[in-house]
């Protein structure tokens, strides 16, 4: 009778589990809700959730459809993903800046259309550069394109 008892607490519990959430879902909390319908997949997370269907159908179909629909299986740059509403980098004039980012990175710092500072992997912002708004951009090897606010002080 125990054994029995102990047998349903473990499937409710992974079924629970399983439903409440997919494998990109909880080792990604930042990337939930982003928005993200498209671009480079996590494709550790992918393979985990296809893993989920080895147990059962269900429960792998359940772990997919929550990472896709929220996005969470979509992997995006160290600096975040491209949004006008994220916090502003702040960035100081006569200092250097490196970017830790998995894939190499190509910046463009720019105010207006003036180009202030280019570098790979890290930018030299000049002393003499203007204070205020900024906009960098960063290409990386595949071609993809991310524009994030700046604030140079």
């Amino acid at each position: 009778m125990k054994s029995l008892k102990n047998r349903i607490l473990v499937v409710a519990f992974v079924g629970l589990f399983t439903i409440s959430a997919g494998c990109a879902y909880i080792l990604h909390p930042d990337r939930r809700g982003g928005g993200a319908k498209g671009g480079q997949m996590d494709t550790a997370a992918l393979v985990m959730d296809i893993l989920w269907l080895i147990p059962g159908l269900i429960p792998g179909i359940i772990a997919l459809a929550v990472d896709f629909s929220t996005g969470a299986i979509y992997g995006s740059s160290s600096l975040g993903e491209n949004n006008s509403d994220t916090k502003p980098i702040n960035m100081v004039a006569g200092k250097t800046i490196k970017f830790n980012s998995k894939t190499p990175l190509n910046f463009t710092l720019r105010i207006d259309k003036n180009i202030i500072a280019q570098g790979a992997g890290m930018l030299d912002i000049p002393a003499k550069a203007p204070k205020g708004f900024a906009s960098l951009d960063a290409v990386d090897k595949h071609g993809k394109k991310m524009t994030w606010k700046a604030v140079i002080q």
